[in-house]
Parts: C-alpha cells; sequence; structure tokens
C-alpha cells in the first residue's frame, strides 16, 4: 500500500508541475473539466510516477546488500 500512496503523491507533484509550466499548459480552462490536454498531462504524470518509483525500487534492492524475504 505505501508504493501506491507514493505513486499518487509523485503524479500529484508531477502534474502540478507540469500545470504550472506555462509551455506545457498555457490555458487553464473556464470550464473547470478535464478536457483533452488535461487528461494527456494526467497520463503522462501517472506514466512518469510510475516509472521513477519502479527505478528507485530497482535501485534500492541492486544496493541491498541482502535479498527482500516475505514476512
Amino acid at each position: 500500500m505505501e508504493v501506491n500512496r507514493e505513486m499518487k503523491h509523485m503524479t500529484a507533484q508531477l502534474l502540478s508541475g507540469m500545470l504550472a509550466n506555462p509551455h506545457l499548459y498555457p490555458t487553464i480552462p473556464d470550464e473547470g473539466t478535464l478536457g483533452p490536454q488535461e487528461q494527456k498531462l494526467m497520463a503522462i504524470a501517472m506514466d512518469m510516477a510510475e516509472y521513477l518509483v519502479a527505478h528507485i525500487n530497482e535501485r534500492t534492492q541492486a544496493s541491498s546488500p541482502h535479498p527482500p524475504t516475505d514476512s
């Protein structure tokens, strides 16, 4: 469950950074709904978060002196 919470947090952080960047997201819609651009940025943020969590887990496991044990 910890990874899922970390993934959601990281996705939110990445998405907020993208939305704050005028080069990626130049206008904010007045409708308050998610249009295609917002959905695309959300999908990109989720993909980036998944990649980063997997990469961090790989590096953590590679640097761990002992293999993980199932408890």
